[in-house]
């Protein structure tokens, strides 16, 4: 395999560890050396770790010199090299010529590349290039990953709020649905909203209205419980999924959340509070059929005067 080879390789990466794993499996051989290994980057309290090996050529990390970049504190800002007869080494048991380098992500150093045992008709010079240019082609390709990875969080995530959003919940949704159809444990399925939300927003402008659908996403996940799914669903809607939760757990959590609503502070002269509609799981439920009890469940407490929960 040649350098151009395991370029192309690290180009076709599918992922961060994808990527780290091909570094180590194939730079080493395509440039000459027989030892290779990526290194996470030392903190203040602790050295490096090994991440991947090169084949079954392990690295003794066990004693590492005080100045090693290996070391706790180590830096290394950019490419070094030598051989196993300089004086100061990273580690005890270098063999032959080696490279240390970073694997970088935005000009921040996420791993550390290591190689040495060189082969005798490869010139250290050259092994170095090869290296810097492989690790070149790797930022790329990590930046690129880092950066889709990113973009699909955000196509999940509500921006303003921080909850997943509506497209997460319908997958939890499905899920939650044939987990309690194989289970036969019920589970409930409220949908929560903020009362007179319009008229808040209308009259105190659109940054109190954000302010106050922020603070309206906090009440909900602070007081719902850990196992308990919540989702931003539609404008001032938002949606629980209470796992194995019958009517009286699923009553209990919503009063605690409406109560929680009631005390939230904002910057308006005026109180908040919310109504939920809840609809408990059967069997035989499809998503449509939940959702649309949940919601008439909502309906039927806007209609009973608001700020107070009613099932389906």
């Amino acid at each position: 395999m040649t350098i151009q080879t395991a370029a192309t390789a690290l180009l076709r990466a599918q992922s961060l560890e994808d990527l780290e794993r091909l570094i180590v499996d194939v730079l080493p051989g395509a440039i000459g050396f027989e030892r290779a290994a990526l290194l996470s980057p030392p903190t203040d309290d602790e050295p490096a770790r090994v991440l991947h090996y090169f084949e079954n050529q392990a690295l003794d990390l066990t004693s590492i010199p005080k100045n090693s970049p290996f070391a706790p504190s180590g830096c290394l800002d950019g490419q070094r090299s030598g051989c196993d007869d300089d004086k100061d080494l990273p580690l005890r048991d270098v063999r032959g010529s080696y490279v240390i380098a970073p694997l970088r992500d935005r000009s921040r150093s996420v791993a550390l590349f290591y190689a040495d045992s060189l082969r005798e008709d490869v010139e250290a010079a050259d092994a170095a290039a090869a290296v810097a240019y492989a690790l070149d082609i790797a930022e790329i390709v990590r930046v690129n990953l880092s950066m889709a990875g990113e973009l699909a969080a955000l196509a999940r995530t509500d921006s303003l709020t921080g909850l997943p959003n509506r497209r997460v919940f319908e997958e939890r949704l499905e899920q939650e649905l044939r987990r309690s159809a194989r289970s036969r444990r019920p589970f409930a399925l409220a949908i929560v909203d903020l009362d007179r939300f319009k008229q808040i927003n209308d009259d105190y402008g659109q940054q109190v209205g954000d302010e106050v659908l922020r603070a309206f996403a906090m009440a909900i996940r602070r007081y719902a419980r850990q196992a308990d799914f919540v989702a931003r669903f539609v404008d001032d809607k938002f949606a629980m999924l209470l796992v194995d939760a019958d009517r009286g757990a699923a009553h209990t959590i919503l009063e605690r959340i409406l109560h929680a609503v009631r005390e939230v502070s904002v910057s308006g002269p005026f109180r908040l509070m919310a109504s939920a509609g809840v609809a408990l799981s059967f069997p035989v439920d499809t998503r449509e059929s939940i959702l649309e009890r949940a919601d008439a469940a909502l309906y039927d407490a806007k209609h009973a005067g608001r700020d107070c929960a009613r099932f389906a």
